[in-house]
Order: C-alpha cells, then structure tokens, then sequence
C-alpha cells in the first residue's frame, strides 16, 4: 500500500546519458527544442529535488496548443506536461518506469520546473525547430 501513497523520487542512473526535449506548439505547429548540456544539469537537479506522489490533478480535456511537454529519457522515462487553462496552470509527470506503466505524479516542486522550463521557451524560442512529419 505505500508503493500507492509513499511521495517517490525521480531516479537518475546516468547524468551524462540523459535527454531532454521540449515539445511546444508555436502557430499552430508543433516545434521542438533539446535542450544542452548545461540546461539538461540544471534542470536534472531540479529533478532530484522533487518529489512525486499519486493522485494527480488533470484537466478533462487538453488542447496541443496549451500545453509544453518536457520529455525525459535516460534513467526516467518521464514526460512532464505544462498545461495552461484559462485560470489554472496544471503540472503533472507521465512516468514510464516502475510496476504500472503510464502512470500520472502531482510533483513537489512544480513551481520550480515551470520557472525553469518557461525561462528556456523564452530565451530559445528562436531555436526551437519545426516538426516535420512524413
């Protein structure tokens, strides 16, 4: 039973082997920024810091155009969702590791990662690449 309600970590195995892709519709079109290799430290640490936990708030429905998703590969397997609603901004983590797969997490620091993720938007925006799909 704590497994359900014991608030986890998120669980790093590798620092160096991990990637992170940030995932924004810009005009309607889907655009996509990795970020490097100072940026993917500082919100790593970020990371470790928080904790998450079960039972996580989620709008009913979610538009692509409001949201930014922070997805996390090497070690975590995590996509993290900024959603903005028209009076609530929602921050959850979609995780992909552990006994349940596609699992959603409320996470402890959520103002932090929000900052931080904003902060890259607003400074690479420029750098964010379009999505071509074939």
């Amino acid at each position: 039973m704590s497994y359900f309600f014991w608030p986890q970590s998120f669980k790093i195995s590798n620092k160096d082997q991990v990637y992170i892709q940030i995932d924004k519709q810009i005009e309607g079109i889907d655009h996509n920024y990795v970020l490097n290799e100072q940026e993917v430290k500082e919100l790593v640490n970020i990371l470790e810091k928080s904790k998450i936990c079960r039972g996580v708030s989620r709008p009913d429905q979610m538009f692509a155009g409001k949201s930014i998703r922070v997805i996390v590969d090497g070690g975590l397997s995590t996509i993290i969702t900024i959603y903005y609603d028209a009076n609530k901004t929602y921050i959850f983590a979609n995780n992909f590791t552990g006994i349940f797969f596609n699992v959603y997490y409320r996470i402890s620091n959520k103002e932090d990662i929000k900052n931080y993720i904003e902060d890259v938007v607003n400074t690479r925006i420029d750098e964010f690449k379009k999505v071509i799909l074939n």
